[in-house]
C-alpha cells in the first residue's frame, strides 16, 4: 500500500486523503522451481477501509499522480501467477458510509502475470466495494488501467477504469476526463479471457427505486486483445451490471466512447 487508512467499531470517524504530489507503488513477485512455482503480487496506491456500525465520511482527492504496478512471474514446469493493481480502493462493511472520491490528476494501474499454466491479472483505476452507503466518484483527469496475462494453459486479464459494487444505498459516477483500459492475453494461450471495462456499476442489496447514475461527457476507450496486443477488439465502455436498483446512464455530449 502507498497509503492505508481504516476505521471500525461504534465511533463516528472520518477518513481523508488529499494527494497533490506523486505516489508510486510497486509489488513484484518472482517464483521459480524445477517442478512447480506460484507467484502472487498485490499493489494498492490508496486504500481506505470502512467498517463499523455508524455512519462515517470518507474523502479522497487526487490532483497529482498515482502510479501502481503489480507483476508476478512463475517459472517452472508447472505453476500459476496472479497480479492485482488498484489505484484507489475503498471497501468495507460499514452500516452506512458517505464516500466522495475525486480525481483531477493522473491515476495509472498496471498488472502483469506470466506463468506456465495459469496467469491472472487485474487492474482497476478507482474501486469502491461497500456494504452500504452513498458513493460519489468523479474523474476530470486521466485514468488508465492495463492488465496483461500470459500462460501456456489458461490466462485471464481484467482491466477496469472505475468499478462500483454497492450492497445498499446510492451511487453516482461522473466522467468528464479520460478513461483508457486495456486487457491483454498472449498469443499461444490455450484459453485467453481478456475483459476491459471503462465504468462498471452494480448494486446487490434490497430492491429499490433509487437509481445508480452514470454521467459521461469525457472519453472512454476500452480494448481487448487475445494476441499480445497485436490486434484489438472492443471492450465495454459502460457496464450496468444487472442489479437490484435501476441504472441511469447520461451521455452529456462532448465525449467520446
Amino acid at each position: 500500500f502507498g497509503i492505508n487508512q481504516g476505521f471500525g467499531g461504534v465511533t463516528t470517524l472520518s477518513l481523508a486523503v488529499d494527494n497533490s504530489g506523486s505516489i508510486a507503488v510497486g509489488a513484484h513477485a518472482t517464483a521459480s522451481g524445477d517442478e512447480s512455482a506460484q507467484a502472487d503480487a498485490y499493489a494498492s496506491g490508496v486504500h481506505q477501509a470502512v467498517n463499523g456500525t455508524l455512519s462515517n465520511a470518507v474523502t479522497f482527492a487526487n490532483s497529482g499522480s498515482l502510479n501502481v504496478n503489480a507483476a508476478a512471474l512463475a517459472t517452472a514446469a508447472a505453476g500459476t501467477a496472479t497480479a492485482t493493481a488498484i489505484g484507489y480502493d475503498v471497501a468495507g462493511t460499514a452500516a452506512a458510509a458517505t464516500v466522495t472520491a475525486v480525481n483531477s490528476g493522473t491515476i495509472a494501474a498496471s498488472a502483469t502475470a506470466v506463468a506456465p499454466d495459469i496467469a491472472v491479472a487485474h487492474a482497476i483505476g478507482m474501486n469502491a466495494d461497500l456494504a452500504a452507503g452513498t458513493v460519489s466518484i468523479s474523474n476530470a483527469g486521466s485514468i488508465t488501467a492495463v492488465a496483461s496475462a500470459s500462460a501456456g494453459g489458461k490466462s485471464a486479464a481484467s482491466a477496469t477504469g472505475i468499478n462500483v459494487e454497492l450492497g445498499a444505498g446510492t451511487a453516482t459516477v461522473t466522467n468528464s476526463g479520460s478513461i483508457a483500459v486495456d486487457a491483454i492475453t498472449a498469443t499461444g494461450d490455450v484459453t485467453g479471457f481478456p475483459s476491459a471495462t471503462g465504468i462498471r456499476v452494480m448494486t446487490t442489496g434490497a430492491a429499490g427505486l433509487t437509481p445508480t447514475v452514470v454521467n459521461n461527457s469525457g472519453a472512454i476507450i476500452a480494448r481487448e486483445s487475445i494476441d499480445g496486443g497485436a490486434t484489438w477488439r472492443r471492450g465495454m465502455a459502460i457496464d450496468a451490471v444487472p442489479s437490484t436498483t435501476p441504472t441511469v446512464i447520461n451521455l452529456l455530449g462532448g465525449g467520446d466512447i
